[in-house]
């Protein structure tokens, strides 16, 4: 199929006098629209419409459609071909042996077109324009037929001849999947952007490209024209102008012979004073090229907007026109609610760039695909900077075609944006490894430099390859991968939360080598599911894909609420997730401080922006709704120019413990070099100043060869807290600026004088040397296990296992449970066998799961009640992190099976019983009270249990899968909550000992334990 690649650009009408043809005779290029409501959409699961011929007619089982659309909306669920059909007329052509054109903005994937029954050619990719001469099939002055096959391929089952031709994961498709799930994009096809009909004169212009010098101020323009008849010569002026206003700044005509065929005309215009782009002063200019045959009134007149704009990284800093800049990076997914690749409201294109530029960003990473149109000239009229990336960029497995495949998923991409002075590099891959597609992309450097000379090249954001002797980027003009991997390494990292303090200092220290490129980093919060359904029903599309895997994780949430009784800690689900969203702001800014305060960073891009990857990333909802208030609080403290960084480690300990104070201020070139005083307090619960110093911070001043780094030193101090329990606060003020934010942190200090008091005696199941030393040193009498109780005991279990363990161990422990005994289970390590991980948890229907994955980016809200197991401790809510820091676990137990794992498919036909709980047996022990527990909606659905209290004939026994035991002397809330929990175990062992029941050996037996 012949395609030609034409460049965005539009079509003005600015006045020309000029070649002798008064400006009422000019006859201008036309655009007529083919976007709406009178499209008509069928599938073609059997692949047989081309053999049918239904391009000469459309299918009587059409539906409507809109176009641009996608195909998913009108049929829910489907990939593989499908055919659009439209109506239209086409009016006379004014030009002399002029040409009809149509022009598609985008087809996902492939696409084949016919216009009355004529082919008229076609274009492989999902993401960028292409335009077709269709003079001779179309009908002057009557109705054509306009009908288009598109393939979406499939990623398993694709029927017909293009099963081996065109499989998913071998197309340029990102993320794209079959399937709705989380950390993936729907797999969605179809016209997903503009349809429009072109009048044009016989020469008309293919291609503007504008290349402004951002130090002399000249405009280098290269035109691509392509002549549909014989020989001319043609006449071509060239207008710059300011984008607001249109006044003239200066022309350049020329007269030249034009071939049939295509052809490039360079010439080049001046603009005096220029003005140049930047973030704060995004001035724009507008270059106009206006071609006709000499003599002609006929004329093309494309226009393209420009701004003079100079970014490299040069000296270890990105720079803009020569200055040193701090990139503070949204990362962006171009994925929507329903439609999915394409806004089903263009409203919430400007929504996502009014939310990047309120949240204090600078800088776009747009990801695992290009961006829309639309939003790259909001960008460049607001002043963001991009990194934009194209759909070959991850994922694409090898075959025959890829090298083809790939090279036109970027080159597309560069062609089309190339003019806009928003995009500052272009990025080839994401996270891919050292193979065939990663060894082409670094070999595909010269094929980039010669559609764009202009722009750095990032290779492999992530550098998943580990190819140290490569670089990851290459500046304008350069020809090569510069330096190695390590001069700037591009980082990608989702560490386990609550962060340690080793991972703290990680964030902290990444580059110090030389530089270092934070390119995604990040957690999620809650999945906002009530506000998001409610947004589907509003619009009427509850049957969209994503809608209705949105209604399943709910009900599933639905379903542990009720068994929960979660309504005993929020009113109403609202409430839950209302409380999600002001726990992840305050999840996120310990790491964001720790990054910020890095002196080797010089970029950073959290991941998300958006709820856009069917998870609670991000600042706003799916359908671009800010979830709250403190969340553009924090993205804004993270990217404020100025703030201060504090650090108290560690952030919970006893009275009278060393703790560590470190304040970094982290300083964009907004203080001037000097001396400023700053005051250093620690402040107890009663306010009152524990500790004050006055110290003095140096800003020094940036000489040439050395420039001050972006974060400076200004306190670091061991001092011993000794004060009265309660939350303490580490504060720094500066005078010359008092309000400067992020001087306030919180830790909190325990007495261990107020400890409560625990059981006199306890048993030792396993009579492990760190359990059984840490109670006697705190006068708890630790006896050895012996099955043959003479009265009710609270028995205590490690991690370790008596000898011999097994089904015979855990058998004598059950008989304990019940005949009235309580049994705590300290660590989940105890029943696993090697194989099973809960093998010997006493009860039928078991599994542990980890809550977070993907590191801690999919992360679970821990939450916890009321309850004398939390006694003086934060409860009734959310848990939170900064207080329980290393206490909280990834590993819960779940009292129903997860059969899938968490990033995989969750279709209607496959419904995990993690919606339904398994029918317990008459025998299995009753799980009374879920006291802590975690719940991932940011992610496929997930829930278990932290801290669960079962009941076992008798007794009872006490799930616990929290650090406690290896914070044991070191958290304070390790020894409160151990406490608490011998405590809540005592309170009936005064009781006699109950007779087993009858069928106890049965039980036994349904445990696994026979």
């Amino acid at each position: 199929m012949k395609t030609l690649i034409i460049h965005a650009f539009f079509r003005v009408s600015i006045i020309f006098l000029t070649f002798g043809v008064q400006a009422a005779e000019i006859r201008q290029s036309q655009t007529i629209t083919l976007n709406g409501s009178d499209w008509r959409l069928a599938t073609d699961p059997d692949n047989k419409g081309r053999d049918e011929k239904w391009f000469e007619v459309p299918r009587k089982e059409a539906k409507p459609t809109p176009v641009p659309w996608v195909i998913q909306n009108i049929f829910p669920g489907y990939h593989g071909v499908a055919w659009y059909w439209r109506e239209f007329k086409a009016p006379a052509n004014p030009h002399q042996n002029g040409r009809y054109l149509l022009r598609f903005g985008a087809v996902d994937y492939l696409a084949e077109v016919w216009v009355n029954g004529q082919p008229v050619g076609g274009h492989e990719g999902g993401e960028t324009p292409f335009t077709l001469d269709v003079t001779k099939a179309v009908r002057a002055g009557k109705k054509n037929l306009l009908a288009v096959r598109v393939l979406n391929p499939r990623e398993f089952g694709v029927v017909g001849h293009h099963s081996l031709k065109y499989p998913l994961k071998q197309t340029p498709s990102g993320d794209k999947h079959d399937y709705v799930a989380s950390n993936v994009m729907f797999n969605s096809g179809g016209i997903v952007e503009s349809v429009e009909f072109l009048i044009v004169p016989p020469i008309y212009v293919t291609n503007l490209q504008v290349l402004p010098n951002w130090k002399t101020g000249e405009i280098q323009i290269r035109t691509s024209i392509h002549n549909a008849v014989s020989p001319a010569d043609i006449v071509s002026q060239f207008a710059v102008t300011f984008d607001k206003g249109r006044q003239t700044i200066n022309t350049s005509t020329r007269t030249t012979r034009a071939e049939n065929g295509d052809s490039v005309l360079e010439t080049s215009l001046r603009v005096p004073d220029h003005r140049l782009w930047t973030i704060e002063d995004p001035f724009l200019y507008r270059v106009t090229a206006n071609v006709q045959v000499a003599g002609s009134s006929s004329v093309d007149r494309p226009s393209v907007r420009c701004g003079f704009r100079d970014f490299r990284f040069e000296n270890g800093y990105f720079r803009l026109n020569g200055k040193r800049i701090f990139l503070k990076g949204a990362y962006y997914l171009s994925y929507f609610p329903i439609t999915y690749e394409m806004p089903h409201d263009p409203e919430l294109i400007r929504r996502d760039v009014e939310n990047i530029k309120k949240g204090g960003y600078n800088f776009v990473r747009i990801t695992l695909r290009s961006s829309m149109p639309q939003m790259l000239e909001l960008c460049d009229e607001v002043g963001l900077l991009i990194l934009e990336e194209h759909y070959g960029a991850w994922q694409l497995e090898d075959s025959p075609a890829m090298k083809s495949r790939w090279n036109y998923s970027i080159s597309e991409v560069v062609l089309r944006d190339r003019n806009h002075p928003s995009i500052v590099m272009w990025g080839l891959l994401n996270e891919m490894g050292a193979g065939p597609v990663f060894q082409h992309a670094v070999a595909s450097l010269p094929m980039i430099r010669e559609l764009d000379q202009s722009r750095m090249v990032v290779l492999n954001s992530g550098r998943f390859d580990h190819c140290a002797d490569i670089g990851s980027m290459s500046n304008p003009g350069a020809i090569s991968w510069e330096g190695k991997s390590s001069d700037l390494p591009d980082i990608h990292t989702y560490p386990m939360c609550p962060l340690s303090e080793g991972t703290i200092n990680t964030l902290r220290t990444y580059g110090k080598s030389g530089r270092a490129f934070l390119s995604e980093y990040g957690q999620c919060g809650t999945m906002d599911l009530p506000s998001e359904l409610a947004q589907f029903k509003r619009l009427g599309q509850e049957h969209s894909d994503d809608a209705r895997w949105y209604r399943r994780q709910m009900d599933l949430f639905m379903a542990d609420w009720k068994r929960w009784r979660l309504d005993e800690i929020w009113k109403r689900p609202e409430n839950y997730f209302a409380d999600g969203h002001r726990n992840y702001a305050r999840i996120k800014e310990p790491g964001e401080t720790a990054f910020r305060s890095n002196p080797y960073l010089v970029a950073y891009s959290p991941t998300h922006l958006v709820a856009d990857h069917h998870a609670g990333c991000g600042l706003m909802t799916l359908f671009r709704e800010p979830k709250d208030t403190s969340l553009f609080d924090g993205a804004r403290l993270v990217n404020a120019r100025l703030r201060w960084c504090l650090f108290a480690t560690p952030n919970n300990v006893y009275r009278g413990s060393r703790v560590r104070f470190e304040a970094v201020l982290a300083d964009e070139d907004t203080l001037q070099p000097g001396m400023y005083p700053v005051r250093v307090e620690v402040l107890g619960p009663n306010r009152k100043p524990l500790i004050t110093r006055e110290i003095q911070v140096r800003i020094e001043d940036s000489v040439e060869g050395r420039e001050r780094p972006f974060a400076v030193p200004a306190f670091d101090e061991v001092i011993s807290v000794d004060g009265a329990a309660g939350a303490y606060e580490f504060v720094t003020t500066m005078s010359s600026h008092k309000e400067i934010p992020g001087g306030r942190l919180t830790f909190h200090v325990d007495d261990p004088g107020a400890m409560p008091a625990m059981p006199r005696e306890v048993m030792c199941w396993n009579g492990e040397a760190v359990l059984t030393n840490w109670l006697a040193e705190r006068g708890v009498k630790a006896v050895a296990f012996d099955a043959s109780l003479a009265g009710r005991q609270v028995i205590v279990v490690g991690a370790k296992l008596p000898v011999p363990g097994g089904a015979e161990a855990f058998g004598k422990l059950t008989r304990c449970i019940a005949r009235g005994s309580v049994v705590v289970f300290l660590d989940h390590a105890i029943f696993a066998d090697g194989k099973n991980a809960v093998r010997w948890l006493p009860v039928e229907h078991k599994q542990l799961v980890g809550a977070d994955w993907c590191g801690s980016y999919y992360r679970a809200e821990r939450w916890v009640r009321h309850h004398p197991i939390f006694e003086s401790l934060p409860a009734g809510g959310m848990m939170d992190y900064s207080f329980y820091s290393s206490l909280i676990s990834n590993p819960i137990i779940s009292s129903f099976e997860v059969t899938r794992a968490p990033w995989t498919e969750i279709s209607e036909e496959i419904i995990p019983s993690s919606g339904e709980l398994a029918k317990p047996s008459l025998l299995e022990p009753k799980l009374e009270e879920v006291v802590c527990g975690a719940t991932r909606t940011s992610s496929n659905y997930i829930s278990g249990m932290h801290i669960a209290i079962y009941k076992l004939g008798a007794g009872h026994f006490i799930l616990n899968t929290l650090n406690i035991m290896p914070n044991l002397g070191r958290h304070p809330a390790a020894e409160r909550l151990l406490r608490n929990i011998l405590n809540y175990a005592a309170r009936e062992i005064d009781k006699p000992l109950a007779d087993l029941p009858a069928d106890f050996d049965k039980q036994l037996e349904t445990m696994g334990y026979k």
